[in-house]
């Protein structure tokens, strides 16, 4: 969860607020901001399982919206549907927390 886990000042992830999101991300093609992945209504809150598997997968939003190619989405191609409904699992266990923990 590196890049969905905020970080202290000395680039240390703050556990207490995993998978909130907002570390900024600089990439060549282009800034992004991360996700919230906490059941959060700023998070993955109202996503489907097969909104959250397209996202994985195919790299867009539940809007049909395409993300900048930030995440490993070839590999995440080859998990199954097991896998995910399980990783979907594992973040829905999250305390909901806003965009950033804070």
């Amino acid at each position: 969860m590196g890049c969905h886990t905020p970080r202290d000042d000395s680039g240390k992830p703050l556990k207490q607020f995993t998978g909130a999101g907002g570390q900024l991300l600089k990439r060549p093609y282009g800034d992004s901001l991360s996700r919230n992945l906490t059941p959060h209504e700023s998070g993955l809150r109202d996503w489907s399982e097969a909104q959250f598997a397209a996202a994985l997968r195919e790299n867009v939003s539940p809007q049909g919206i395409k993300y900048k190619p930030v995440m490993p989405t070839a590999a995440y191609r080859l998990m199954t549907d097991a896998d995910i409904a399980a990783m979907m699992a594992y973040l829905r266990s999250l305390p909901p927390m806003p965009l950033g923990g804070r």
